[in-house]
């Protein structure tokens, strides 16, 4: 495990080296990771796209970073796979669909 942690999390002048963690230490911050890891990085002088494959295949994922979504009223897969982040998620709450009833009467103004 602590080999695996220190794989991803270098030692740098803002953190203490994984090695240099005592086994309490290691299990406690192996548990916090369960619910996710968040990353930043700078937008032009950030991680590498090596870099980025790399921790994909760590943790299990294909490297384009696609995954399958199914339709979420008909359950059946998509035709393709879908490279999905926050803005995906928001965008799902403005499906016409679910709108089309808010304007089914009253005149209507082509400048609205």
């Amino acid at each position: 495990l602590r080999k695996t942690l220190e794989s991803f999390m270098p030692s740098n002048d803002r953190n203490e080296p994984v090695r240099d963690y005592d086994d309490e230490s290691i299990i406690r911050l192996s548990e916090q990771m369960r619910r996710g890891v968040s990353i930043a990085t700078p937008v032009f002088d950030g991680a590498h796209e090596a870099d980025i494959n790399t921790m994909l295949q760590q943790a299990g994922l294909h490297t384009s970073g696609q995954s399958q979504l199914y339709d979420g009223r008909t359950g059946e897969p998509f035709d393709r796979k879908v490279t999905m982040g926050y803005i995906y998620m928001l965008k799902l709450h403005h499906l016409v669909d679910d709108k089309i009833h808010a304007r089914s009467i009253g005149p209507y103004s082509l400048v609205t």
